[in-house]
C-alpha cells in the first residue's frame, strides 16, 4: 500500500518497489520522474527566471495522475505564468510560495468540474514539493539579485560620500545626486532641487530653463516658485510618495503640452534638522517602485541634505568672517550677535558631523577617514568590528598603524602618503590586517581642503580572497600550458634513441640465446673456463641479469615518456552528461584497491545513497579519485593506517558537491602543502613516482569548473576535498 503520509514528493525509497501495486508504481514513477526534470529545469543557467518559471508551470501537469485534464497557474511576484484562471466548479488546490516566511504566490492546480475525483494525497504532496522547490529557486534569484544591487549601492554612495567631502557647489551635487538615483532604480527619467534659503523657490539646477524667469536667481536652471502636482505634494507634506499609478492620486494635475508622460512616481524630500533642504523626484521605471527603491533613494537624499546644509554652513561661516574683518570697528555694538551666530553655525556642524557618522555608519564596507598625520578621525561600525576594537572611539585621534595594527611604524605596502601626494586614488593589495590567511584591497581617496590647505584620506577596504584564488589558477593554468609544450619535445626526443634500445632487446636476446648452446657444448667438453674475468657459470647467468636489467630500464624510460605525454598533452573535455556518482566511485575503487590493500589496513567508503546526479566527464572525475587515493596509499607510514574516501552536500552551499579523501598518513609542512601541485614535485623516492598526479588532478578539477581544497598536519595525515557544482 502506498504511504498516505504528507511528504514532499510521493516518490518510493531506494529499496525499491517491492509490495507496491501497478498503477501506485506508475504514479510514482512518474512524480519521480516529474521531479527529477523539475529539478533539471531549476538548475539551467542559460535561462533566466522568467522563462524557467513559464516552463515550469508548462511541465507541472505531467506530475498529476491526469495530465490531459489538469490546469496549472503559477503566480509569483504578480508575474502569472500558465492558464490565468480555472474554469467555474473547478477542482482546485492551492500551495503557496514562500520567501523568508512571506508568501510571494502561489502554485495552483485544477481539474475541470465534470472530472469525478478531486485530487489524490501523493498530488497534493507532489504539488506542496513542488512549490517548496520554486521557493527556494525563487529566493535563491532574489538573494543573487539583492547581493548585486547592494554592491553597487555601496559603491555608488561611496562615490556620492567623496563628492561630499570635497567642496562642490550645490548645483554640481544636485546632479551627480541624480545620477546616482537613476542608477540606482534603473529611472529614465528625474530632476533634483534644492530650496532657496531667501525665496523658498525650488531651484533645479538638473532642470534647463524652458524660458525666462522673473526675480534673482540663477538664469540657465529652471525655479518654480509655486509647487503643485505630485512633486508638490512631497515639498507640502514633508513626505516621501510613491505612486505606480500616479494619474490616480489626487495631487496629479497632468503635464503640460510636450512634456513626457509619468507612468510611474517616486518623490522623496532631502530633510535635515526639520527642515526641507531640497527634494529627489524620479519617474517612468520600467517596473514598478518598491520599498527597496524607496529606502535607498531616502538614503541618497539624506547624503544630498547634509552636502547641502554643509556646503550652507560653510558658505554661512565665511561670510561671517568677512563681515567680522569688514565691520569690526563699525559694528561693535552687534559683536554679541554675530558671535552667536557663529555658534549657531557650529552647532549645525556639530549636527552635520553626527548625521556624517550616521551616513558612514550605514556603508556595509570597513570606512576609514584619516588626518595628514595618518591620525584617526572616523571610522565606521563595519571597520570597527573588522579590525576588532571593543572601545573604538579609543582610537580617534591616534595614529592609524599604532592603534589598528599594534606596529610602530607605518605598514610597508602602505599607499596613503603617496596617494595625498599624488592627489588621486590608490589602490593596494595586501593580506588581511587580522586574518592573514585571507586577502583585501585598501582603496585611499585623498581629500584636500584647499581653504585651510590641509589634507585627509578616505580608506575603503574589500575583501578579495576569492578573486586572488581564481587569479592563481589562471596562472597556474599558463604555467601547466608552457610547460606541456617544452614537456612534448623533450618526450619526443627521449623516446626516439630508447625505441632503438626497446626495438634491439629481444634481437640480442635471441642472438645470445643462439650463441649459448655452442658455449655451454664447448665449457662441457673444456672444463669451466673464464669470461670477462669470471667463471662461465657466473658469467651466463649475469649475462641475463645485465639484459633483464637493460629491458627493465628501457620499460622505466617509456613508462616516464608515456606519464610526460600524458601531461603534456591538452586533453579535450568529453561532453558533460549526467552520471551516478556512487557509480563513478566505484569504478576508480575497483582500480586502485589493490594498491590500496597492499598499503592501507582499512578502507572507508562512504556514499550516500540520495546523491542528487552530477553533470560532468566521468572519465576526468575517475581520474581525480583514483590520484587521490594512490596519493594517500603511498602517505601511510602507520601499522594501523587508514583511508577513507566520502562524499556528500556541502553545508554551507547545497549547490556543491564535496568528494574528500582523508588518511592518517605522514602528512605535510606548510612549505610542501605550497608545492603539491608543481609538476614533477615529489616527496617519494626515486623510482617511486613522476609528481604529476597531483598536478594533473589540479588541472583536470578547473577544466570541471571545481577547485581542490587541502588540509595536512605533519605525522597526523592530510585530507583532500574537491568540491563541484551541481
Amino acid at each position: 500500500m502506498e504511504n498516505d503520509q504528507d511528504n514532499r514528493g510521493a516518490l518510493p525509497d531506494g529499496g525499491g518497489f517491492s509490495g507496491v501495486k501497478p498503477d501506485a508504481l506508475s504514479r510514482k514513477s512518474r512524480g519521480f520522474s516529474f521531479l527529477l526534470e523539475l529539478s533539471r529545469l531549476l538548475s539551467r543557467k542559460d535561462l533566466d527566471d522568467a522563462e524557467v518559471l513559464s516552463r515550469v508551470s508548462d511541465l507541472a501537469p505531467t506530475g498529476l495522475a491526469r495530465p490531459e485534464h489538469a490546469m496549472v497557474r503559477l503566480l509569483v511576484n504578480g508575474c502569472i505564468h500558465g492558464r490565468p484562471d480555472f474554469p467555474a466548479g473547478a477542482k482546485t488546490i492551492e500551495s503557496p510560495v514562500m520567501v523568508s516566511g512571506h508568501c510571494v504566490g502561489s502554485l495552483d492546480a485544477a481539474y475541470p468540474g465534470e472530472t469525478p475525483e478531486g485530487f489524490s494525497v501523493e498530488e497534493k504532496s507532489l504539488m506542496a514539493e513542488t512549490a517548496h522547490r520554486i521557493s527556494s529557486f525563487v529566493e535563491r534569484s532574489f538573494l543573487q539579485s539583492a547581493r548585486k544591487k547592494g554592491m553597487a549601492a555601496n559603491d555608488l554612495l561611496t562615490d556620492f560620500f567623496s563628492c561630499i567631502l570635497n567642496p562642490s557647489p550645490i548645483g554640481e551635487l544636485t546632479l551627480k545626486a541624480l545620477e546616482i538615483s537613476k542608477i540606482l532604480t534603473g529611472s529614465p527619467n528625474g530632476f533634483v532641487g534644492f530650496l532657496d534659503p531667501e525665496t523658498g523657490y525650488m531651484v533645479c539646477p538638473t532642470m534647463p530653463a524652458a524660458k525666462s524667469v522673473q526675480g534673482e536667481g540663477p538664469g540657465d536652471h529652471m525655479v518654480f516658485k509655486k509647487f503643485s502636482g505630485l512633486w508638490g505634494f512631497v515639498l507640502k507634506n514633508r513626505r516621501a510618495l510613491m505612486e505606480n499609478c500616479p494619474e490616480k492620486h489626487p495631487s496629479s494635475v497632468g503635464v503640460p503640452a510636450g512634456h513626457i508622460n509619468v507612468r510611474r512616481f517616486l518623490g522623496v524630500p532631502s530633510v535635515i534638522d526639520g527642515s526641507i533642504v531640497g527634494m529627489i523626484a524620479l519617474t517612468n521605471k520600467p517596473s514598478d517602485y518598491t520599498d527597496s527603491d524607496l529606502k535607498i533613494i531616502s538614503r541618497v537624499a539624506d547624503l544630498l541634505a547634509l552636502a547641502i546644509s554643509r556646503v550652507r554652513v560653510a558658505d554661512a561661516l565665511n561670510q561671517s568672517n568677512v563681515l567680522l574683518e569688514s565691520r569690526v570697528r563699525e559694528r561693535t555694538r552687534q559683536l554679541t550677535d554675530e558671535m552667536e551666530a557663529r555658534s549657531r553655525a557650529e552647532e549645525d556642524l556639530r549636527r552635520s558631523k553626527e548625521m556624517f557618522q550616521a551616513v558612514f555608519d550605514g556603508i556595509s564596507d570597513p570606512l576609514l577617514m584619516l588626518g595628514s598625520d595618518m591620525s584617526v578621525l572616523m571610522l565606521n561600525r563595519a571597520a570597527a568590528e573588522y579590525y576588532r576594537l571593543r572601545n573604538p572611539e579609543r582610537s580617534l585621534g591616534k595614529a592609524c598603524f599604532r592603534t589598528l595594527g599594534g606596529a610602530s611604524a607605518p605598514c610597508p605596502e602602505c599607499g596613503i602618503l603617496s596617494a595625498v601626494e599624488q592627489g588621486q586614488a590608490v589602490t593596494i593589495e595586501r593580506k588581511g590586517f587580522k586574518d592573514p590567511d585571507r586577502y583585501e584591497q585598501a582603496t585611499v581617496y585623498p581629500i584636500k581642503n584647499f581653504a585651510t590647505a590641509s589634507s585627509a584620506s578616505i580608506i575603503h577596504i574589500r575583501d578579495v580572497t576569492e578573486s586572488k584564488a581564481v587569479q592563481r589558477h589562471l596562472v597556474q593554468s599558463e604555467k601547466l600550458a608552457s610547460l606541456g609544450y617544452l614537456i612534448s619535445g623533450i618526450a619526443h626526443e627521449i623516446n626516439n634513441p630508447n625505441n632503438f634500445i626497446t626495438f634491439n632487446i629481444p634481437i640480442l636476446r635471441e642472438y645470445i640465446q643462439s650463441v649459448l648452446p655452442v658455449l655451454d657444448e664447448h665449457a662441457e667438453k673444456a672444463g669451466d673456463f673464464n669470461a670477462c674475468g669470471m667463471p662461465y657459470q657466473e658469467f651466463r647467468e649475469d649475462l641475463f641479469k645485465i639484459l633483464d636489467n637493460i629491458e627493465y630500464g628501457s620499460y622505466r624510460i617509456n613508462s616516464i615518456v608515456s606519464n610526460l605525454r600524458a601531461f603534456s598533452r591538452k586533453r579535450e573535455q568529453a561532453e558533460p552528461k549526467w552520471v551516478d556518482v556512487a557509480e563513478v566511485v566505484e569504478n576508480a575503487l575497483a582500480i586502485c584497491r589493490i594498491k590500496l590493500s597492499h598499503s592501507v589496513k582499512t578502507l572507508q567508503v562512504s556514499v550516500p545513497e540520495d546523491l542528487p546526479r552530477l553533470k560532468t566527464d566521468p572519465d576526468m572525475l575517475a581520474q581525480i579519485i583514483i590520484n587521490f587515493m594512490v596519493n594517500a596509499a603511498q602517505a601511510a607510514d602507520k601499522r594501523d593506517s587508514w583511508v577513507s574516501l566520502g562524499v556528500r552536500l556541502d553545508e554551507r552551499d547545497q549547490g556543491l558537491l564535496v568528494i574528500e579523501v582523508a588518511d592518517n598518513g605522514c602528512g605535510m609542512d606548510e612549505a610542501t602543502k605550497e608545492r603539491i601541485f608543481d609538476p614533477f614535485f615529489t616527496t617519494r623516492r626515486a623510482g617511486e613516482g613522476t609528481g604529476l598526479g597531483l598536478s594533473m588532478s589540479h588541472h583536470l578539477a578547473a577544466t570541471l569548473g571545481g577547485r581542490i581544497e587541502v588540509e595536512s598536519k605533519p605525522g597526523e595525515g592530510s585530507s583532500f576535498r574537491l568540491y563541484l557544482h551541481l
